[in-house]
């Protein structure tokens, strides 16, 4: 059985993920995503973030996307 992501503020493990969530959000990440030809820009940035928490967590991928699309804490992040 897998435990469940959820997001707890405060968490460190969560406050730094977060600020390497929001550099991915910023007009230069979106620049050099367009600029390597990386397009649709937003698409990809929510494709690297999905990656980003499967990462940090030790989780595989699909089971993020599943933990996503369950809870919108997830989602607004």
């Amino acid at each position: 059985m897998k435990l469940p992501v959820i997001p707890v503020k405060g968490d460190e493990k969560w406050e730094l993920l977060s600020k390497v969530l929001d550099k991915l959000e910023k007009r230069e990440t979106k620049k050099a995503l367009a600029r390597n030809k990386i397009t649709p820009v937003n698409k990809a940035i929510e494709f690297l973030k999905t990656i980003i928490l499967a990462m940090f967590f030790e989780l595989e991928i699909s089971y993020a996307v599943s933990e996503v699309n369950k809870r919108y804490e997830l989602r607004s992040s």
